[in-house]
Order: structure tokens, then C-alpha cells, then sequence
């Protein structure tokens, strides 16, 4: 607990109720609020997003690199209204669940391919 003594008690009410307040995001501000990542500099936690109405969202769980220097990243999901989260399996026999980064797109089950400028990242916020 973090006693703030400079700040007023109502006020201080009143910042720590809008801090529990639920705050709603969509893909349309999830696409807006993030900035495009090029297909070499994919990491985990970045993202494949197409906002709209129904608009939807792909997170990489994870990427791996093999011998050959080929790339492939573990890929989730999750659908609204908040359900299970689930890790996406691929069309590849050979690479399921893991979907290759070397195709011209990324295309998942359950949804149109997403087109590789549909990358985004979250950017660290300085102050």
C-alpha cells in the first residue's frame, strides 16, 4: 500500500475508482493506439490485427529460428466476448501447431489471412 499524502482524499477516491474502472478497447483503437512492425523484427507479444466490425486479433506467443535459419512463430487467440484464450494450430502437418513466417501471408484458422502489414506492436511508453 502506497499512503499519497499530498493528494486530497477525495480526490484520491475518485482516482483510485476511475483506476478500477473497466476500460473498453477494440480492434479499431487496438490498430490506432499501435505501430507496424516489419515481418524481420517480429517478436513474441507483437500482433496481427484487423480492426473493425468484426475486426479480429492474432498474438505471437512465441518464434523460433531453425538450423536453416528458417522462422516460425506459436500463434493465439482469443474471441469477444471474453472467452478462452487458445493457441492456434496451423494447416502444415509438418510444423503444427507452429505457422511459417516465410509465406506471403499469415493465414489462421478461423479468419481471412492477414496481410503482413497487419503486424503491430505495442510501443513502450516514456515519460
Amino acid at each position: 500500500v502506497v499512503i499519497v499524502s499530498w493528494l486530497h482524499p477525495k480526490r484520491a477516491a475518485m482516482v483510485f475508482a476511475v483506476a478500477l474502472s473497466p476500460t473498453y478497447a477494440s480492434t479499431i483503437s487496438l490498430e490506432r493506439e499501435s505501430a507496424a512492425v516489419a515481418r524481420a523484427d517480429l517478436l513474441p507479444g507483437d500482433f496481427f490485427i484487423q480492426g473493425g466490425s468484426p475486426g479480429h486479433c492474432v498474438l505471437v506467443l512465441d518464434v523460433a529460428t531453425n538450423a536453416a535459419g528458417e522462422r516460425a512463430a506459436l500463434l493465439g487467440q482469443g474471441f469477444m466476448p471474453a472467452q478462452d484464450f487458445q493457441v492456434l494450430a496451423s494447416g502444415e502437418p509438418s510444423l503444427s501447431p507452429w505457422f511459417s513466417l516465410d509465406n506471403a501471408n499469415m493465414d489462421t484458422p478461423f479468419w481471412p489471412a492477414f496481410e503482413w502489414s497487419s503486424l503491430h506492436r505495442f510501443q513502450r511508453q516514456t515519460k
